[in-house]
């Protein structure tokens, strides 16, 4: 993990970097709670989930990145201090493709709503911002979306209150695996 000013203009917020599901062939109990002691240190402002612009299933490595936010970061409204930045939106993709895919996106973030609702056993309305960013901009195409998308994010961070430093304290000083099992649907014949 490390921790990275964010260079962007006239920007004054710091990134911590931490290794995502996909990130490692071993995303383990030490990752975990290298992100626990992190927040624990440095404090919490937001999370940005990150996820590839042509990725549009809500697969089990998603879900299994909900469940730990959820189950590990236990600090009330955790979800409010969320958002999501579809990396690899490149300006190179037309408009319409891009307009068309923002429709699937918000099934995407529906999906996710969904779930945390469903693991927590409530019906709340949560909302998740999301933000498309080309993570590599090529100076041969227009980079205006892309720049305004990343100062948006940067505003909205910069409106969110640090989490309080109680519930900080309160989260558990040592993870301790959580171990999800699916389960396995009962086949009539």
């Amino acid at each position: 993990m490390r921790g990275l000013w964010l260079i962007n203009k006239k920007s004054d917020v710091v990134v911590i970097d931490t290794p995502g599901i996909n990130d490692t062939n071993n995303f383990d109990n030490k990752h975990i709670q290298n992100i626990v002691n992190c927040v624990r240190a440095e404090g919490l402002q937001g999370i940005i989930l990150t996820i590839e612009f042509t990725n549009c299933k809500f697969t089990d490595n998603i879900k299994q990145v909900i469940k730990i936010i959820n189950n590990v970061l236990k600090i009330k409204d955790i979800w409010k201090y969320v958002c999501i930045v579809w990396t690899k939106c490149y300006n190179s993709l037309s408009p319409k493709k891009i307009e068309k895919d923002r429709i699937n996106k918000e099934q995407f973030k529906e999906n996710i709503i969904s779930f945390i609702n469903q693991i927590n056993k409530t019906n709340e309305n949560i909302d998740i911002p999301m933000y498309y960013v080309d993570s590599q901009p090529d100076e041969d195409y227009d980079n205006r979306i892309s720049e305004k998308e990343i100062e948006r994010l940067i505003e909205c961070g910069r409106e969110l209150e640090l989490i309080d430093e109680e519930e900080i304290k309160k989260l558990i000083s040592e993870y301790k695996e959580i171990r999800y099992e699916e389960k396995k649907k009962k086949v009539k014949q």
